[in-house]
């Protein structure tokens, strides 16, 4: 459980400045398109919107099979991060992380 955001993602171990945290392959992640998104009742979009995410003008990254089995969904917006993507596939730490820091 997250005090951010419900769900969340957190450290098992001390994690170093620059430390490779998540690898993104883009190529084994299922789309969906943003019009196959505008067809779904309001409750499903919202809450496959809540964890996807976009990809591209006119696809989201992942699907519902994705989202329940691939934890790096559950990672949450912060407006003073301790990790971001320093590419377009590599989440590196921005700083130290202690364990059980989210």
């Amino acid at each position: 459980r997250s005090k951010i955001h419900s769900w969340g993602i957190f450290a098992e171990k001390d994690l170093f400045a620059g430390s490779l945290i998540h690898k993104f392959d883009a190529s084994s992640f299922p789309t969906t398109k943003i019009s196959e998104i505008l067809l779904w009742p309001k409750h499903k979009r919202e809450k496959f919107l809540h964890y996807a995410f976009q990809g591209g003008i006119d696809f989201y990254y992942g699907n519902f099979t994705v989202l329940n089995n691939d934890s790096s969904f559950l990672m949450n917006h912060h407006c003073d991060p301790n990790c971001a993507y320093v590419s377009d596939e590599e989440l590196v730490a921005l700083r130290d992380i202690k364990k059980n820091e989210e």
